[in-house]
């Protein structure tokens, strides 16, 4: 989820866009977030969960500021999937 500073009129809706796909996906699928702005966060406490509470504080973690770290982001949660350190 983009959390940079062009993202604040607008965080409330992604945040309730999301939770609702999350809420009309398969009980079984597993979710994951990234969230970032400048900097990257996957705001979960595991790798991934099936369960609304985590993921509802996790897109409620961040305020949105800064700059957009997209391509940050994605390298990030590419590397964790393949576990290399950064």
């Amino acid at each position: 989820m983009d959390d940079s500073g062009s993202m604040l009129d607008k965080r409330d809706r992604v945040v309730t866009a999301l939770l609702a796909f999350a809420r009309l996906s398969n009980p079984d699928d597993e979710i994951f977030t990234v969230q970032f702005n400048e900097h990257v966060t996957f705001g979960l406490e595991t790798p991934f969960t099936n369960q609304p509470g985590p993921l509802r504080s996790a897109l409620a973690s961040l305020s949105a500021l800064g700059r957009t770290a997209l391509y940050d982001a994605i390298d990030d949660r590419l590397a964790a999937f393949l576990g290399e350190q950064k």
